[in-house]
């Protein structure tokens, strides 16, 4: 083949090579970002989570479209923004305050079959989206309904009449719950008088995560109830899985050593 016709061909070539590199760059960025949130699902993400995605996607249609950003360039974007979103993200998961700010709240919309109107407003939700929302999990009338409240993630959680077992959280991350305490109709006194009783002193710092759950007579008063309390020192993470994992490494290779020079002597 003429050099010059090659040369021609590799030329005209490039721009689409180029675009694809862009491609794979930023593919394996939205697949990065997906595996590290452990959120694959459109329901599993938060308003955070959104806007992280169609910012990205927003920068990768415009670097594509654009021969002024080079590749490199592109890269230094995509790590600035991705260390943007997880860096707010671990400020929320830190403090109650910050994800309510970030993240968003659970909102009630009908308290022991009372409907908030405000927070009906407050959301811009009619009576109709709200029915709709009710037959989607198999509900088809209000009256069924005695808890309700819209999830961060725009998700409906019912209570209904007929259920026999309340169960919410009183305090996440250190920090005192105020929405669990109003489902449940207590307050701050009775939660630190329970705390009390399992042991924990005024100093939430060490607590997980605190769940209250009591079980309903049939005319829906409290019959009996009880609270999971899952401190700091009972969790897990990462390097705590991989330093057990490589203890019992070790240990099996300690007990094949041992093995191996028992069968030597033997011989």
């Amino acid at each position: 083949m003429d050099h010059s016709l090659w040369e021609t061909i590799v030329a005209s070539a490039w721009p689409y090579v180029y675009v694809a590199i862009k491609l794979v760059i930023g593919l394996a960025t939205f697949i990065l970002a997906l595996r590290t949130t452990s959120k694959g699902q459109l329901n599993q993400m938060s308003p955070l989570d959104l806007i992280g995605n169609f910012v990205m996607g927003g920068i990768l249609g415009g670097v594509i479209y654009s021969d002024s950003i080079t590749i490199h360039h592109f890269i230094i974007i995509l790590i600035i923004w991705q260390t943007l979103i997880i860096t707010v993200k671990k400020v929320s998961q830190a403090s109650t305050s910050a994800r309510k700010v970030l993240v968003g709240s659970e909102i009630p919309l009908v308290i022991d079959g009372k409907f908030q109107l405000d927070r009906f407003n407050e959301l811009d939700i009619s009576i109709s989206g709200f029915a709709t929302l009710l037959r989607m999990q198999g509900i088809f009338s209000v009256r069924d309904v005695r808890y309700a409240q819209m999830e961060p993630n725009s998700q409906l959680t019912v209570i209904k009449y007929d259920e026999k077992r309340l169960s919410a959280l009183v305090v996440k991350n250190g920090e005192i719950s105020e929405d669990g305490l109003a489902f449940l109709k207590r307050d701050e006194a009775w939660l630190r008088e329970e705390l009390h009783k399992k042991g924990y002193g005024d100093d939430l710092e060490s607590i997980f995560f605190a769940e209250w759950t009591e079980e309903l007579d049939d005319e829906g008063n409290t019959a009996k109830g009880d609270m999971m309390i899952i401190d700091r020192s009972e969790t897990e993470t990462e390097q705590d899985r991989e330093r057990e994992a490589k203890a019992h490494e070790s240990e099996a290779r300690q007990q094949q050593r041992q093995a191996n020079d028992q069968a030597t002597q033997q011989m």
